[in-house]
């Protein structure tokens, strides 16, 4: 079974959901599973990811590529607006953008090693949904309630012990 895993993202802790990635494609089980990287951007376009960048260092280190970014590391959001047909030869240098209607040709269930807001608050989990593509992890309810710290301890005070 081909499993995605979606790593990167808009959110600060995209270095982090790398990492976190790269430990799922290392250490998932495949004689039973297919690892599938699926690389968000800081633009939110899902890129599968050529495997072998799936261990460079960072993200910067492979996109944007080294020709888009001159002098310094940057995220690809800092680019500024491109044309579809820019992005998509950008993108081409690294994998293949797709498009969440498109998903299941890819894979059939995701492993989200995203972080941060648009990854673990209900967004990515309902786009999932709505695609009828299985997930790891809480549900959208869970994960939109969990990402507000208030109100997740308001809706369990009493139930759960806090230290």
């Amino acid at each position: 079974m081909k499993i995605g895993i979606f790593f990167g993202g808009p959110a600060r802790e995209r270095e982090i959901s790398f990492a976190g990635g790269k430990t799922a494609m290392e250490n998932i089980d495949k004689t039973l599973f297919e690892p599938v990287p699926v690389f968000v951007d800081g633009c939110g376009h899902f890129i599968l990811l050529n495997p072998e960048l799936v261990y460079a260092p960072s993200i910067r280190d492979f996109y944007p590529p080294k020709s888009y970014q001159g002098d310094y590391r940057i995220y690809s959001e800092s680019l500024g607006r491109m044309s579809d047909d820019e992005l998509n030869t950008m993108i081409s240098t690294v994998g293949t953008r797709i498009t969440p209607d498109k998903f299941s040709e890819y894979f059939k269930f995701a492993f989200i090693a995203m972080h941060g807001p648009a990854c673990e608050d209900g967004s990515i989990q309902g786009l999932l949904e709505w695609y009828g593509i299985p997930y790891s992890g809480p549900s959208l309810m869970g994960s939109s309630i969990g990402i507000d710290k208030s109100v997740f301890r308001s809706q369990f005070d009493g139930v759960i012990h806090w230290y």
